[in-house]
């Protein structure tokens, strides 16, 4: 009994450890735009999501699996980010209040527009607002995502002034202290300038972090 007792305290500790340590580095990575340091601890990572598959909280394995989508994203890897995305939408099963539910729906409409679905981001911009109107509580960050992608399809594909004035809007609102959440997930402002400035969001990521590819 006390060595079964042992073992079972000893994979419950190392759940913790890998809950804890691996998911912070994760994320310090993929938010610096570290995304070669990111992948080399990602099989450690995708490795400990199926050992302690059964420990792990909805929350927390969402919480790996929007980073592990977001690496993707950097990488310009959209179908690889866009997986990993549904799999939170469909198969976590957190909470449909929880933050990180909705900014996965939000991502969701990211990638399907550099994916090139625009029916889809029309379709899912509908749905998204519909699933906002039933939320607790809605950010001003996400009713203006909600307007930028409603109407996104009124312009043409290349244009760049729909996310220069999605951009105008978010540099105001992430002043706001309560409006934080939303970008400590995605940086939507580099995204918008990615657009802009005709230049891969992993780049401006880097820069926005003082980090350069010599150091990722």
């Amino acid at each position: 009994f006390v060595e079964r007792l042992d073992q079972r305290d000893n994979v419950d500790l190392q759940m913790r450890v890998f809950s804890i340590l691996k998911s912070l580095e994760l994320t310090i990575h993929v938010q610096k735009g570290e995304y070669n340091r990111a992948l080399e601890i990602l099989p450690e990572v995708e490795n400990g999501l199926l050992k302690f598959d059964t420990k792990l909280s909805p929350l927390r394995k969402a919480d790996f699996l929007f980073n592990i989508a977001t690496l993707y994203f950097g990488l310009e890897q959209y179908s690889d980010s866009l997986k990993h995305v549904n799999r939170i939408l469909n198969e976590t099963r957190i909470d449909e209040n929880e933050d990180l539910f909705s900014f996965s729906k939000f991502m969701s409409l990211v990638l399907h527009y550099e994916l090139g679905h625009h029916e889809l981001v029309v379709y899912q911009s509908e749905s998204a607002y519909r699933y906002l109107k039933k939320r607790n509580r809605v950010f001003k960050t996400e009713q203006a995502l909600i307007r930028f992608f409603k109407r996104l399809h009124q312009y043409d594909p290349k244009a760049i002034e729909p996310f220069r004035e999605l951009k105008e809007e978010l540099c105001k609102l992430i002043e706001e202290p309560l409006e934080k959440a939303p970008f400590e997930y995605f940086d939507f402002i580099s995204w918008c300038d990615s657009k802009i400035k005709n230049r891969p969001f992993g780049d401006l990521v880097r820069e926005k972090h003082g980090v350069t590819l010599g150091e990722d």
